[in-house]
């Protein structure tokens, strides 16, 4: 039987009332119409759902009641409820029936042949309104990207209905005439509809809409079956497999890897050398005149995009030959003339690989609503391309692991032409629909101002498979500033690799090791999400001990040397009961084995929520000017700083004293932690209780003569607003302190460290700031934060929260001013705001690219009605790092932490191992001017602004925080002595060595936001022979 599209869909639509043509019809000649269409239609619905029953058949979570569907704007009854849809097709000729029950005041909307082609919709409008703002008709829309416009067409019959009652509401249509009848009399006839077909959707207004028993009757010429995919075991419950355990745990951690090598051997075109590995053993590589490479005797192809980290072995298929040729990277071999092979690289052996132009490997896509792929060639390549739709578009395929859980490397090459949102994730292969728990998903998005090269490039994913078969999609949301036909995520051939040599046999090397070490910090949102992207399930205390083991090597093989560990308050259970909190004796292992690792464990509160303890009902929670209770716990007032100064206490318990050196709290001005926005309301008109105002007036002596929030904020607003923002930012700063005294009475020498995710990005930077031109400090007091408060304090550390990507899903959803999250963070003297007497720090927060828009339909409708998971989406190339070389230039944090939904790291592993070995290879000392010359060689002039030169101890540090590469020529004032060499230990190069007393010159070749540390270090030992890189 067909299925037919019917979504429901959550917006607040306003319609401009205008002049409507006048028709021929009456009343009287519309019932007769309706009769007669209902006559040509089937006598039994093809699709019928009456909402009164248990709705987890199509994916939704709870069952229903006897009121049948509630749609709300916001906190509605069913999670997901702004994005819910009815499997099906796109509806042409027929009936549609259903009931639906407004509240007073409010309207509804009938949405038929939204074609997104010819960007109109047809819509019945349904109002309980009697001031006449509304008629109940019809109304086309013209402008589909925008919630709001519209104008009546057509005729009506009825101004408004009554509300509180159901109302049948029956429409017909046929062709050009669209006829709609309520409670079987005429409401509304249009019969010059230029639209034929679209999508079918039910739209509440301001108030909930109640809605049951929905039914489409179609016209005799039937409309053909569903084109979806059947997924494999499709069906009622589906039996999950076990989930394989990582394979790459060993119980060991090996040392903090090796030192580079020397510099290659040239003989006749000839380049070869030794490259340390596992135990201090040499292997022996070469590279051919021809350019190929052999590593202890046997060919490798170096990976494009890799930046010299990954190798695949020749496969023995010829077709997979040439596939693995053309992603070799075209400047492997010059590299390798020039600065030899400094570390071991990584080993990888093809097990699976498809032509993305074909339609094998259980090929499928989104057929309905102009959702198909196409072929498209660029630049001489053919790439199979999304949809360029107004919404979500996606394909996918199944290719097959080499063994559940041992590491694997998905490489998809993909264009850089223009600009693109492409993300690769995976899925559950069983045909369940997609699950945010169960895969990894990562992205690149181009152009939009990041150099377009025309050039492919390879989207990475690293992962440890859960089951043999790999299912995964690549899709775009739909987010460009032009979009036309040309749009969409593109991809030519997919690779699916093994790792030969597992992350465990390769640790990142940090050479020598330091005693003033910086941090390096990974991030994870909670223990929970740790296990699930380490691949192993949480059922045994094994079972996790394994997975952390299998964490930490990850860690270890990325270079980062810190972990900032979520600790949820109330993480909803897991579908296996378990929660996000460790119990303690799981934390106490973690420790223990970070500990072993070499890792340092940062526990990090989220946003504190407001209690439900009646005692703490009105005291604990924030009312903004309007008189609104906001979900936010209120710190200004002495009972709700207490609340959580407790969670505080009870984390710093459950760690031991040894092990405690920060404890993090996050304060975001979106959710809380501190006064936050709400909805419309900016944070200044946060916190306006009778509680609040009469604690400002006790200790400021300041009377507030007011009887409600509205009258408070505005008698504040024009008498003393300066000493008001001001006592907000001095109670929070006693909180703050509070709070840091609480983690030094467990542990005397641990720090507080303050992630402040400040102003809001809601309305604070795209509007305040951006168009009102208010100043950052202004914007940051409104949150009840003056950095200026912290100057001398120790013991805090205020670690400030870096945007990256947030102004792409900005645009994503078609909100203004995105480019104002992208600019926020470079203004001038805004990063000099944040400092205490601690050291600097920073966190990367890369935005949590959460993909919705799918069809109940479609095999990869979530499970929950929302989206299918968060991927980390990141930009091309180098821009990775603007963020961290522009704080790295201005403040020079001695921590950063990178921080997303998933691992944040995921998809550009290669980027940071080698930004991990020059960050964590500078001391933990304050930066010192250099000592020696520095000069420009490209582009030739004078040391711009942007390129510093400094020295931390013995080292010496060269930032480049520009898009352009660039190329210096230093000379130090150091002397290489006999057996001492000048090292780059970001690439290994060596720079210089010391045969005698001798001030040597270094060149230093640049890239795009790029960091360089420079060390004295020993000339590479003597290998001892070939261990056939165990």
């Amino acid at each position: 039987m067909a299925r037919w599209v019917a979504g429901l869909c959550l917006v607040l639509v306003g319609v401009l009332v205008t002049g409507r043509g006048a028709l021929a019809a009456t009343p009287a000649e519309v019932r007769q119409l309706a009769a007669a269409l209902q006559a040509q239609c089937t006598p039994a619905p093809l699709f019928s759902e009456r909402f009164l029953g248990d709705l987890r058949q199509w994916g939704l979570p709870t069952p229903l009641g006897p009121e049948g569907l509630l749609l709300h704007r916001s906190e509605g009854t069913l999670p997901g409820a702004r994005q819910l849809f009815i499997p099906g097709l796109i509806l042409r000729d027929g009936v549609i029936e259903c009931e639906v029950r407004l509240q007073p005041a409010d309207q509804a909307y009938l949405v038929v042949r939204a074609n997104y082609d010819a960007d109109t919709a047809y819509q019945f409008l349904l109002t309980t309104r009697t001031d006449g703002r509304y008629l109940s008709g019809f109304v086309k829309k013209h402008n589909l990207d925008q919630l709001y416009g519209g104008a009546y067409v057509g005729e009506s019959y009825r101004d408004y209905y009554l509300a509180g009652e159901w109302l049948r509401v029956t429409l017909y249509l046929r062709g050009r005439e669209l006829v709609a009848l309520v409670n079987g009399e005429p409401a509304a006839y249009y019969n010059r509809s230029e639209a034929h077909e679209g999508s079918l959707s039910l739209l509440c207004g301001a108030r909930p809409l109640a809605v049951r028993r929905l039914c489409i009757y179609p016209f005799p010429d039937a409309p053909p079956a569903s084109p979806y995919r059947q997924p494999p075991m499709r069906g009622g419950s589906v039996a999950q497999p076990p989930q394989a355990p990582p394979v790459d745990a060993p119980h060991s951690f090996p040392g903090p890897g090796v030192p580079p090598a020397g510099p290659p051997r040239l003989r006749g075109g000839i380049a070869s050398g030794t490259v340390p590995g596992s135990g201090g053993r040499g292997h022996h590589w070469r590279v051919e005149a021809d350019g190929r490479f052999f590593l202890d005797g046997e060919e490798w192809v170096p990976l494009r995009g890799t930046d010299g980290l990954y190798c695949a072995r020749l496969p023995g298929s010829v077709d997979h030959q040439r596939a693995v040729e053309s992603i070799r990277d075209p400047g492997a071999a010059d590299r390798l003339r020039r600065i030899g092979l400094p570390y071991p690289p990584v080993r990888l052996r093809l097990v699976d690989y498809l032509n993305a132009c074909a339609t094998d490997h259980q090929f499928s896509e989104e057929p309905v609503l102009g959702g198909s792929s196409r072929i498209v060639e660029i630049a001489g390549r053919r790439y199979r391309a999304t949809s360029a739709r107004r919404w979500l578009s996606y394909f996918a395929y199944t290719l097959r692991a080499d063994r559940p859980g041992a590491p694997h490397l998905l490489l998809a090459e993909t264009p850089n032409d223009r600009e693109r949102f492409l993300t690769a994730r995976l899925h559950p292969p069983d045909g369940r629909g997609a699950d945010p728990a169960y895969g990894v998903g990562a992205g690149t998005y181009t152009g939009k101002g990041l150099p377009v090269d025309g050039q492919p490039f390879c989207q990475a994913l690293f992962f440890l498979p859960r089951d043999e078969q790999i299912r995964f999609t690549i899709s775009r949301l739909p987010g460009e500033e032009a979009r036309d036909a040309n749009s969409g995520a593109a991809v030519s051939q997919v690779f699916l690799f093994a790792l030969v040599d597992p992350p465990s046999s390769r640790p990142n090397p940090v050479q020598p090791p330091l005693t003033e070490e910086r941090t390096l910090a990974l991030a994870v949102p909670s223990v929970r999400a740790l296990l699930r992207q380490s691949g192993a399930p949480p059922d045994t205390p094994a079972d996790r001990a394994t997975a952390y083991r299998a964490f930490l090597h990850s860690l270890r093989f990325l270079g980062f040397n810190g972990l900032d560990l979520g600790m949820p308050e109330a993480e909803a259970p897991a579908e296996d009961g378990a929660s996000g909190r460790p119990d303690p004796d799981e934390l106490a292992e973690l420790l223990s084995l970070a500990a072993e690792a070499g890792v340092r464990v940062t526990p990090v509160l989220p946003v504190p929520q407001p209690p439900e303890a009646a005692s703490l009902a009105t005291a604990g929670v924030l009312i903004d000017r309007e008189g609104y209770r906001c979900p936010a716990l209120n710190l200004l007032q002495p009972a709700g700083a207490e609340w959580a100064l407790e969670r505080l206490r009870a984390v710093c318990t459950r760690v031991p004293a040894g092990a405690l050196r920060e404890v993090a709290l996050r304060v975001e001005g979106d959710s809380g932690g501190c006064i936050p926005c709400v909805g419309p309301v900016p944070a200044e008109g946060v916190g306006y209780g009778p509680a609040d105002w009469a604690r400002f007036a006790r200790e400021t002596g300041i009377a507030v003569s007011a009887d409600s929030p509205a009258a408070a904020y505005a008698w504040l607003k024009a008498h003393a607003w300066e000493r008001w923002i001001d006592w907000r930012c001095e109670t929070l700063s006693r909180y703050w302190l509070a709070a840091r005294d609480t983690v030094r009475a467990a542990a005397p020498t641990a720090r507080l460290v303050l992630k402040l995710c400040l102003p809001d990005r809601r309305l604070a930077r795209p509007t305040l700031w951006f168009e009102e031109k208010r100043a950052a400090i202004d914007l940051l007091r409104a949150h009840g934060f003056d950095p200026r408060r912290f100057a001398g304090v120790e013991g805090i550390v205020l670690e400030r929260v870096l945007d990256l990507g947030y102004d792409r899903m900005h645009a994503c959803q078609h909100r203004e001013n995105a480019g104002a999250l992208a600019t926020w963070d470079y203004q001038p003297g805004l990063a000099e705001l944040f400092r205490s007497k601690e050291a600097n720090a920073v966190e990367l927060s890369i935005v949590p690219w959460e993909e919705w828009g799918q069809h109940l339909g479609s095999e990869f409708f979530p499970k929950d009605g929302g989206h299918w998971g968060a991927s980390v989406v990141t930009p091309w190339g180098r821009h990775l790092f603007q963020p961290l070389t522009n704080a790295l230039r201005l403040s020079d944090p001695h921590r950063i932490s990178v921080a997303s939904a998933e691992f944040a790291t995921a998809g550009r592993e290669a980027e940071w191992r080698r930004f991990a070995r020059a960050y964590r290879a500078l001391p933990a000392l304050p930066a010192a001017a250099f000592a020696g010359t520095v000069t420009m060689k490209s582009p030739a002039g004078p040391l711009p602004a942007d390129l510093v030169v400094r020295t931390h101890g013995e080292r010496i540090a060269v930032l480049n925080d520009s898009g352009q590469a660039r190329q210096v020529e230093l000379r130090p004032t150091r002397r290489l002595r006999r057996g001492e060499r000048w090292v780059d230990l970001a690439t290994g190069q060596t720079l210089a060595q010391g045969h005698r007393d001798a001030t040597p010159t270094l060149v230093i070749e640049l890239e795009a936001f790029d960091l360089r540390t420079l060390a004295v270090l020993p000339d590479v030992p003597v290998a001892r022979g070939n261990d056939r890189l165990r």
